[in-house]
């Protein structure tokens, strides 16, 4: 990365600027620039004190990357709404009725006779028909009468409510719906608002979303959760290094996306505790057969931006107790 050590009091910041040296040469040199202008940015928090040289060094680098004149790129469109369901067709018209047969002459003549016959008994019975009808009608009238003192003494003792406490209900109901609406409306948007804050609405933090992302995705999809790694298998010397450095990356590049909110999102913090825990527990299984350093900063944690020192400085390992301790003197 750079011909300069890195000092002690930047050691937590330090996997941002080595991140960063490695996404620039991976093909993404947009997110290697605001990943290492935000490892600059918690650097300044720090305020060590050798930290001078260092941060020099990194200055000149995002010097050199404005100088190149680094782009960001394009965000995807989204693509097109699904068009709208056809409208169902109209339900068919039902068929008519087939017209009634016609009769036999035999048949016509008969039905003559019988209505002669008939017309006389009608006469007869339609006299007393109109009298039933007056009685009726009598009768009817006396009933609505019955029914409308009956619903004016109800409402005076208070048994019934009156049209106009009806049309007060139902328009308090019809309120009360409608604020129920409005409040859910409301919860939803909030909601999808805390999802989608519009801080990460612009295309730089887009980028650096996806790159995170697809480093998780690829980490993820080379991972064998259910075998631990060790030297006698293949998979844990050629791939678990790879797997615990793509998600430890994943890991920093989101959480590169502070510079735009103190906090992660609640859709991309799960992405972000997986890929911290998960390399973690792959480099320290590695650690037991691989000869040196760690292949990742087993003390990095996420940044806490609303603290006075975002990422401490991790202390200084301790000695290991000699084996051969001095002999006392007198």
């Amino acid at each position: 990365m750079s011909d300069v050590p890195c000092p002690q009091s930047l050691l937590g910041v330090k996997t941002y600027f080595l991140r960063a040296d490695e996404l620039a040469k991976g093909g993404k040199p947009y997110v290697a620039h605001r990943l290492r202008k935000f490892g600059i940015e918690l650097a300044m928090k720090v305020k060590g004190p050798d930290a001078g040289p260092y941060l020099l060094r990194q200055f000149d680098l995002v010097d050199q990357e404005k100088a190149a004149n680094i782009k960001c790129p394009p965000r995807k469109p989204k693509p097109p709404p699904a068009p709208a369901p056809a409208p169902a067709p109209p339900p068919e018209p039902a068929p008519a009725p087939a017209p009634e047969a016609a009769s036999t002459e035999g048949g016509k003549e008969g039905e003559g006779k019988e209505g002669e016959e008939g017309g006389e008994k009608k006469e007869e019975g339609g006299d007393e028909k109109k009298e039933g009808e007056k009685e009726g009608e009598k009768k009817k009238g006396i009933g609505e009468k019955v029914a409308a003192a009956g619903e004016k003494m109800a409402i005076s003792l208070n048994l019934k409510d009156s049209p106009e406490k009806k049309e007060k209900a139902a328009a308090e109901a019809a309120a009360a719906e409608k604020a129920a609406a409005d409040k859910a409306a409301a919860e939803k948007k909030a909601a999808e608002e805390a999802r989608y804050p519009k801080e990460l609405e612009s295309d730089e933090a887009e980028a650096i979303r996806l790159c995170g992302l697809e480093l998780y995705e690829r980490g993820r999809a080379a991972d064998k959760p259910g075998q631990v790694p060790s030297p006698s298998v293949k998979w844990g010397v050629m791939d678990a290094p790879c797997v615990a450095m793509s998600l430890h990356a994943a890991a920093v590049v989101l959480d590169c996306l502070k510079l735009f909110m103190p906090q992660l999102p609640a859709d991309l913090l799960p992405f972000q505790r997986a890929a911290h825990r998960r390399s973690n527990d792959l480099a320290k299984h590695m650690q037991n057969y691989r000869v040196g350093e760690p292949i990742l900063p087993l003390e990095w944690k996420p940044a806490d931006m609303s603290a006075a020192v975002p990422v401490p400085c991790p202390p200084p390992p301790a000695l290991p107790p000699s084996a051969f301790p001095s002999a006392p003197r007198r």
